[in-house]
């Protein structure tokens, strides 16, 4: 854990809890399964600031997530992998979304030296499945990329493709006849939208360096449930001795909401 101190707002002063586990075996020459867990406690405005751009209040959240994957290699050039995570968010408030978030991933890599060197082909299948008090959230997604090693320091990752989305949710509204009663009734919609993941890196001898792109629908914690989230983060690194180096990371978020289809 970690705590901070405020100098001119003391109120915001915490400490917050972070335990994590994680545990990697090859079973067979072929097959490798992993396994995770992690449990925090926090509070500070700015802890999702570098994963959704978001600030939040200070309402204490506690977040379990939880990860099982496996690869196994098919052949000497084609791989298999499966798997599963799952997070959920308990606000300390009733006035903040408490959810629940399912995540799994069926994907495939295929070497393809024999026609483009360096080069790892890509295919994944998703699917994601979101659980609020008034919202479900079924997300589909496909996408074809590749890894591709453009020279000895600079690599190039890229995964572009759709996805569809499913959505229920209640929606609050006055009563037709009794106008100080509220009602609450059951909408339901869908939507096409893109995903892709682009990194460029660089790795030399005293400097690394990277470059990516992100979009997807993604959960929102707090009061604000899933966003189409499209972001950009720029991170480099050096190191001017054994023991002393520099880093310097910049990072730009969209969260994107239409009303109607990813929540109320």
């Amino acid at each position: 854990g970690h705590g901070i101190v405020y100098a001119d707002n003391d109120d915001l002063n915490d400490f917050d809890q972070d335990y994590s586990g994680n545990i990697s075996y090859r079973m067979t020459p072929q097959l490798r399964v992993s396994a995770g867990a992690g449990y925090t406690v926090d509070n500070r405005r700015d802890r999702d600031i570098e994963t959704t751009g978001l600030v939040l209040s200070t309402k204490e959240r506690k977040r379990y997530n939880g990860s099982l994957s496996g690869e196994y290699f098919l052949t000497e050039k084609t791989a298999a992998s499966l798997s599963y995570g799952y997070n959920q968010d308990d606000f300390d408030d009733p006035q903040e979304v408490d959810y629940k978030y399912h995540r799994s991933n069926l994907g495939f890599t295929h070497d393809l030296s024999e026609f483009f060197p360096r080069t790892v082909g890509r295919m994944n299948f998703g699917y994601s499945y979101y659980d609020s008090s008034d919202t479900t959230i079924d997300i589909y997604s496909g996408t074809l990329g590749l890894n591709w090693a453009i020279t000895e320091t600079f690599n190039l990752l890229a995964d572009l493709g759709t996805r569809y989305t499913r959505s229920d949710f209640s929606v609050a509204q006055r009563h037709p006849f009794i106008p100080f009663i509220i009602i609450t009734r059951k909408e339901k919609d869908h939507g096409w939208g893109a995903v892709g993941n682009v990194a460029l890196s660089y790795r030399g001898e005293v400097t690394t360096a990277s470059l990516s792109a992100l979009k997807d629908v993604r959960p929102a914690s707090g009061d604000r449930e899933t966003t189409d989230r499209t972001s950009f983060l720029f991170k480099i690194s050096r190191r001017f001795a054994e023991k002393f180096s520099a880093h310097l990371s910049g990072e730009y978020f969209l969260n994107k909401a239409d009303a109607g289809e990813l929540s109320r």
